[in-house]
């Protein structure tokens, strides 16, 4: 997962996670996100009139998860191989989560997009899923939060299981009808999207498969990143991936693309393609690429990263054509970068 394209993109991220301040949907299905960690010892608190950056453990490219309990107290956070609890302290079992370190990363979530994910137990108040995607391994361990004191622990015998092989960076995951979780991955073999229903039976291992997508080879979507919208209805994905070379050139593809979502049965399906991108090592990211997507809190908007610009489309057009020209940039960054963005509970 770790090129020299991905090492000139990611710097900028924690800088973008400052600047956001969309609104969150919470969910009763889903844990609750006041404090976020990530980067390199950084954070933002929400819990005030105004979002505070703090500081935290937590050493990270990308990969980066917390959690906090439903007054907005921090109770632990994760990059995908290492556990911190609140304290800033490394949990008991709570290292090496997803497979050997990297003597070169660190950490074999460090360069992968959606890297980790925490999610509530149902039917649990104490317990929590830790999810972590590596070299195209889903994991994942359980944090009992009663352990320890009240300081939380990885339940060693719940800890670095096997899910599923063959996936892309992309990981999300979203409230279903039943009081249950749907954990969206994609294949990296097959234009397979891939939903493991959580619920309080535990985790169905398979999968309810939808296939679709429309960049033409699955490998396309490999880097990049997966996003819900608030209302659980749409999925966004901006991807890409290498797909060819010549001599002093190497060809990145993928692009933009939106779907619809049933929270009932975990199906994606209308897949619609909104730009497909092409970047080139040789001209420094000449052409288009994706990399981004997040929504407007009422479900309306689709926000995306593209080179180095914010761009917007409207969705509540009645055509794709519509959609599509409805494309606007609403901030340049001025400098090329991985810069990551999500909704905040603000």
């Amino acid at each position: 997962m770790t090129n020299f394209l991905r090492n000139v993109m990611l710097v900028p991220i924690a800088v973008f996670f400052v600047n956001s301040v969309l609104a969150q949907n919470d969910n009763y299905t889903l844990p609750q996100n006041r404090t976020w960690a990530f980067g390199e010892n950084a954070g933002i608190d929400f819990n005030g009139a105004a979002p505070v950056a703090i500081k935290t453990n937590i050493v990270s490219f990308e990969a980066a998860s917390s959690v906090t309990d439903a007054e907005g107290k921090l109770l632990f956070y994760t990059n995908g191989c290492t556990v911190w609890n609140k304290n800033g302290a490394v949990m008991p079992n709570g290292i090496i989560l997803a497979g050997s370190n990297n003597s070169t990363t660190g950490h074999p979530t460090h360069t992968t997009t959606q890297g980790t994910l925490i999610t509530s137990f149902p039917g649990s108040d104490h317990l929590f899923y830790v999810f972590t995607n590596a070299d195209g391994m889903l994991k994942y361990s359980v944090v009992d939060i009663t352990l320890n004191g009240g300081l939380g622990d990885v339940i060693d015998t719940l800890k670095g299981i096997d899910l599923r092989g063959g996936l892309t960076e992309q990981l999300a995951a979203v409230a279903g009808n039943d009081c249950n979780i749907w954990l969206m991955a994609r294949s990296q073999t097959a234009n397979e999207f891939l939903a493991f229903n959580i619920s309080v039976a535990g985790i169905d291992t398979h999968a309810v498969v939808s296939t679709l997508g429309g960049f033409g080879n699955p490998n396309y979507y490999y880097m990049g990143a997966l996003k819900f919208s608030p209302d659980r209805t749409k999925v966004g994905i901006a991807a890409y991936n290498k797909s060819g070379s010549a001599p002093r050139v190497t060809i990145y593809t993928g692009g933009v693309e939106f779907y619809d979502f049933d929270p009932s049965s975990g199906i994606v399906s209308n897949v619609r393609t909104l730009d497909v991108g092409t970047i080139s090592l040789i001209t420094l990211f000449g052409g288009s690429y994706y990399y981004d997507v997040e929504f407007s809190p009422n479900s309306s908007k689709l926000y995306v990263r593209q080179n180095t610009d914010i761009i917007q489309y409207d969705l509540s057009s009645d055509t794709l054509t519509k959609i599509i020209a409805s494309k606007v940039v609403i901030s340049a960054l001025g400098t090329v970068g991985g810069a990551r963005f999500r909704l905040g509970p603000d």
